[in-house]
């Protein structure tokens, strides 16, 4: 046996291992949603709360895929309104999807940073942010966050 024997039989055992526990169902990668092209998880915030932290989640792999296709038919916009930044509900940010740092959708303006630039999309009857709010409801425990939610659920009229 020689040097380089033991380094690909310690690999091979590794591999092994790992796929019995993701068949077994220890590592449930199936259920983790994935952005196109990526590993990482579509984290979503609703960012509403002033002084406390805003609710997370991670995005079912369901919900990832319905959120991918409706991104995907945004239609530019070369809108400069200003996202709100004052007290109350202030949109949602998405971490994880398709390589852009940070996506904020608010009133039917979603604008993504990547490197340093900058890109807007109009989400028309704000579809978009309507299937997030509504979905947030599944992954939203806390009363303080649902009632916040429900709160602008009846603002923008769903």
């Amino acid at each position: 046996m020689n040097a380089q024997t033991i380094p690909n039989a310690w690999l091979a055992t590794w591999w092994l291992s790992l796929c019995l526990l993701g068949c077994s169902g220890v590592l449930e990668t199936a259920e983790l949603p994935l952005s196109e092209g990526t590993m990482k998880p579509i984290e979503i915030e609703f960012d509403t709360f002033s002084g406390l932290p805003n609710p997370t989640w991670v995005l079912r792999a369901e919900h990832a895929q319905k959120v991918l296709g409706l991104f995907k038919n945004l239609k530019a916009s070369d809108s400069r309104e200003p996202l709100y930044d004052g007290l109350g509900y202030r949109g949602l940010k998405i971490r994880g999807l398709l390589g852009y740092d940070e996506v904020t959708i608010w009133n039917g303006i979603v604008q993504a940073g990547t490197h340093g630039r900058r890109l807007r999309w109009h989400d028309k009857d704000r579809e978009l942010e309507r299937y997030l709010l509504a979905t947030a409801k599944s992954y939203l425990k806390d009363p303080y966050a649902l009632n916040a939610l429900e709160s602008v659920l009846r603002e923008i009229g769903d």
